[in-house]
């Protein structure tokens, strides 16, 4: 019994792929290995341990496929991973909206949605779920703003122990977003209420949740016209309200108009505390902000470096897209490649590391990937 305990403590912080492996060649592996409980606390391991591959979505209408390509960072090609043919049934059947713990979360692109608009799909285990229509938005072709992120923790208003949130509009010629989230268990949409945005012509980036522990507030930023700063609102899913907060006073001497500025909220961690991110791209130069204190909306400025002195392959890099993983790196697609570059310590000599080459395009989104063998809830299946 100890030898087994043993195993299953073991395992419980491998990758799933490893995990598979380690079953097909030892029955007590496998009898370890197949309990739901098993599966929860190698998922809950997994989000103490930095993600080691990551997505890339073409950057297109969700009703339209896009390219997609998952890649694994160097060194854990053979613990992680996921099947061809899961790869391939997210290629023919999903467009990405998002990654959390394992799990994701994906927009029907079927011509009749079968089955629902929406799914999310566990790519380690073949398995999905699919998700009914959360109908009551502005069109059925829309794009959905979807945030997905686990390990929020159980409450009466939240019971599952992921979150699955929708914002979209309600009339065309509203600036306010209708929230809603799915409750699996019941198989319904429950509607949390308007987010207020703001009056004026919003544009919607993907949130980012402020904490994995629980859902006290998801953060996105909306950029107006060039003669408008971008802000930040903080949405309070438990209690429904919504706060507006202001980017970095650095921040806002941006050249916002230029067609190359990009900007993205990420999730920031150094050591045992855990923030966001803000990082912008303004004339080739990259800028990374951390909040240092929520409730004052005060920042710091982690690191500011010119695209061309990271030492990448292409003299003159045309940005496809970024991310930050696990915290401290900042994940750069440019239109052929794929980067990595260390955000901590000395700046001084650091080059960027490439990844993998980007066959997605120059207009991308980069989702970390963790690869878990955590459950989509009561009723998934096998892929088709």
């Amino acid at each position: 019994m100890a030898f087994n305990g043993e195993i299953f403590e073991i395992l419980s912080w491998l990758p799933a792929k490893a995990i598979f492996r380690c079953m097909s060649v030892s029955k007590s592996c496998n009898e370890s290995t197949s309990e739901q409980y098993f599966a929860k606390i190698q998922a809950r391991n997994m989000l103490q341990k930095n993600d080691n591959a990551f997505f890339i979505q073409q950057n297109s209408s969700q009703k339209y496929k896009g390219k997609l390509e998952l890649h694994v960072l160097a060194g854990e090609e053979n613990s992680c991973g996921v099947p061809c043919e899961s790869l391939n049934f997210m290629k023919n059947l999903g467009h990405l909206l998002g990654s959390s713990n394992g799990l994701i979360c994906c927009r029907n692109t079927n011509e009749f949605h079968v089955g629902g608009e929406l799914f999310i799909c566990n790519p380690a285990m073949r398995k999905w779920l699919l998700i009914p229509n959360p109908g009551r938005f502005e069109g059925p072709n829309q794009d959905l703003n979807a945030v997905l992120q686990c390990n929020v923790g159980q409450s009466d208003r939240f019971p599952c122990s992921y979150l699955l949130m929708v914002m979209a509009h309600t009339e065309f010629w509203s600036s306010d977003l209708m929230c809603k989230f799915y409750i699996p268990n019941e198989g319904i949409w429950q509607e949390l209420g308007l987010v207020n945005l703001g009056a004026r012509n919003i544009k919607f980036y993907i949130p980012r949740m402020r904490s994995t522990s629980c859902p006290i507030g998801f953060l996105l930023y909306a950029r107006e016209v060039i003669f408008c700063w971008p802000y930040i609102v903080a949405f309070d899913p438990k209690k429904g309200t919504s706060r507006f907060m202001k980017i970095p006073k650095a921040a806002r001497k941006c050249d916002f108009g230029h067609p190359n500025f990009k900007m993205g909220l990420f999730k920031w961690s150094k050591g045992n505390e855990e923030s966001i991110c803000l990082v912008t791209l303004s004339k080739r130069v990259f800028t990374t902000w951390a909040m240092v204190d929520y409730d004052a909306g005060l920042w710091i400025k982690i690191n500011k470096v010119r695209a061309l002195a990271m030492g990448m392959v292409e003299p003159d890099p045309e940005i496809a897209g970024f991310t930050v993983l696990n915290g401290d790196s900042l994940l750069i697609a440019t239109e052929k490649r794929v980067y990595r570059y260390c955000l901590t310590g000395d700046w001084r000599g650091k080059r960027a590391e490439k990844v993998r080459e980007n066959g997605c395009g120059a207009n991308v989104f980069l989702y970390p990937y963790s690869n878990t063998l955590r459950t989509c809830g009561d009723g998934m299946t096998h892929f088709p």
